[in-house]
């Protein structure tokens, strides 16, 4: 015989002692209380209180017509298909739930990426409308709109300021100062041919933006004229 079989057919016999204990021992409450059971005892099955057919403790047995333990069974049963009816519904809901919020997240993000890619449009345009050659570039002077940070007497206003001047124009500023004995009325800038122009009571002083040198106005000239040839 294969050990299929043999294997099989021991369940069975497990399965029919395990059957056997159990009514033996209900058999015998059946027996103390005759008057609540008028059927014979062939007439009954043995249902397992905790439906778990392993218990063999005599308070988990009770004896019952095949009817009776039909019912409670589908009664049981329609518990347990309803428990896995809220199961299901519960687990949707919480999927639902974090689809929507998968959703949210990212509505976010693309509108974060939306504002961000604007805003680096916006920069881009500023600084191409921004930049200007040299020789489209201007003057600037004190007073107006615009103060440069690292001076505070003169603006900036919609010309270029060239990298390269920025660092010494405090300098610049200074020797101004000392050139009019700290008594000069304004400053003009000119950025494309890098000098400064203090304007005292009554005079006026070049200085270079970059050397901090004196220029004089014949150097200035000369300037103008590379700028324009060039």
């Amino acid at each position: 015989m294969p050990m299929d079989s043999n294997k099989e057919q021991e369940k069975k016999s497990k399965k029919e002692r395990d059957n056997l204990a159990h009514r033996q021992r209900a058999y015998a409450e059946y027996l103390l209380n005759r008057k609540k059971y008028p059927l014979p005892f062939g007439a009954y099955e043995i249902h397992h209180e905790d439906f778990d057919k392993k218990n063999k403790r005599t308070d988990n047995l009770k004896i019952l017509t095949p009817r009776a333990h039909d019912w409670i069974h589908d009664e049981h049963e329609e518990k347990l298909r309803r428990r896995a009816e809220k199961i299901e519904e519960r687990l949707a809901k919480i999927k639902e739930r974090q689809k929507e919020r998968d959703k949210k997240k990212k509505r976010k993000i693309i509108s974060l990426l939306v504002v961000l890619s604007l805003a680096g449009i916006l920069i881009l345009f500023l600084l191409l409308t921004s930049v200007k050659s040299p020789k489209s570039a201007g003057y600037v002077t004190s007073g107006g709109e615009g103060e440069l940070t690292s001076l505070g007497y003169a603006t900036i206003g919609k010309n270029y300021v060239y990298p390269e001047d920025i660092s010494t124009l405090e300098k610049a500023n200074e020797i101004c100062g000392l050139r009019c004995e700290e008594s000069f009325e304004s400053v003009v800038t000119n950025f494309p041919l890098h000098f400064m122009t203090c304007y005292c009571k009554g005079k006026k002083y070049f200085v270079d933006t970059r050397t901090l040198e004196d220029l004089s106005s014949q150097e200035i000239a000369s300037r103008e004229k590379t700028l324009n040839t060039g």
